[in-house]
């Protein structure tokens, strides 16, 4: 293969996934019906293709879309954080880069477990995201009511450096398996 004809195939890979973002965004029912039309009846833009990996030999296509879609919900949060927080910075005030830096952390391991198929991990990191945002809930509203109580348990949980890494890669995580690749890319950006 040249260089030119692997050009043009990189070309051709990056059109499908812009159109491919372009449905999701602005087409939703197109896209669900060429799912079903010409990959596999049996899919929808909320499956997670990688639940389907068994058909990966049979069907070409669904092992393509799977990639395609795995690497949209990787590249676009990347891309919209750049592009959102360079201006921010340069307008508003300094980008909170660690911050944002665990939750793509997390979230770029979310999309590596969900490429497993497995939905264990979903279930799970569903559960987590779920008594997580309960918890935090919880003391948000007690705080109001006995600070004097909840604000240095707040301080301990939420004050130590290395809790607030733990937090945000366990809550991208959660939110990147939680979310799922298919419904990844739709709410991604």
């Amino acid at each position: 293969m040249t260089s030119t004809d692997r050009l043009q195939a990189f070309g051709n890979y990056v059109g499908e996934c812009a159109r491919l973002l372009y449905w999701s965004y602005f087409k939703p029912f197109t896209f669900n019906r060429w799912l079903q039309q010409e990959i596999d009846p049996d899919l929808s833009i909320f499956d997670n293709p990688f639940s389907k990996a068994e058909r990966f030999s049979d069907n070409p296509r669904l092992a393509r879309y799977a990639d395609q879609v795995w690497w949209l919900s990787l590249v676009t949060p990347l891309v919209v954080v750049g592009l959102v927080a360079v201006p921010y910075g340069w307008l508003a005030q300094p980008f909170d880069w660690s911050r944002s830096s665990l939750f793509l952390l997390g979230w770029v391991l979310g999309l590596g477990l969900i490429r497993q198929g497995d939905t264990r991990w979903s279930d799970k990191s569903t559960n987590l995201l779920w008594i997580y945002t309960l918890i935090g809930l919880l003391m948000a509203t007690s705080a109001n009511f006995f600070p004097e109580v909840i604000g240095p348990i707040q301080q301990a949980i939420f004050g130590s450096p290395l809790m607030l890494v733990a937090v945000g890669v366990a809550v991208g995580v959660a939110v990147g398996v939680a979310v799922g690749v298919a419904v990844g890319v739709a709410v991604g950006v």
